[in-house]
């Protein structure tokens, strides 16, 4: 059985996010760690509970086609990997990197939103991706169980 006093110790060993504001109203929230790896991520308030009938699924794709996007392979080979997140309130892009390799990250994610028009007319990969992101909506309407 756990103690009081351990609990107490193991949340004051936790670092706070610290959450700041650039002047163009961006909100940065950063948080020490010991960890050789870190993670820059790219959140927007467009979750799946933005969307309607009309749009269903459309934030899950975008952040899919993003991550697999010709940017983000080039990260790859830098040393970043990204990948998406995606949820009722934001989808995210988050790139991650061993320390000492912030310039390449930063460098793929604003190729990746610098290029955002040029990847999303990119026919191919977004068929692509809408065919991965049907086939798990697919596996989930069958056993809602095995979902990720």
């Amino acid at each position: 059985m756990f103690s009081k006093r351990f609990f107490s110790t193991a949340r004051a060993n936790l670092s706070r996010s610290k959450v700041s504001q650039l002047s163009n109203g961006i909100l940065i929230a950063s948080k020490e760690t010991s960890s050789p790896t870190s993670t820059i991520g790219l959140y927007a308030r467009s979750g799946s509970r933005a969307e309607n009938a009309y749009n269903s699924g459309v934030s899950s794709l975008l952040g899919r086609v993003l991550a697999n996007s010709p940017q983000a392979q080039e990260g790859l080979i830098k040393g970043v990997e990204v990948t998406n997140t995606n949820s009722k309130e934001v989808t995210g892009l988050l790139a991650s990197f061993e320390s000492g390799n912030e310039d390449a990250a930063i460098s793929t994610l604003t190729s990746i939103i610098g290029g955002l028009n040029t990847i999303l007319k990119n026919e191919s990969l977004v068929k692509e991706q809408a065919a991965i992101s049907a086939k798990i909506s697919e596996l989930f309407e069958n056993d809602p169980k095995k979902m990720p």
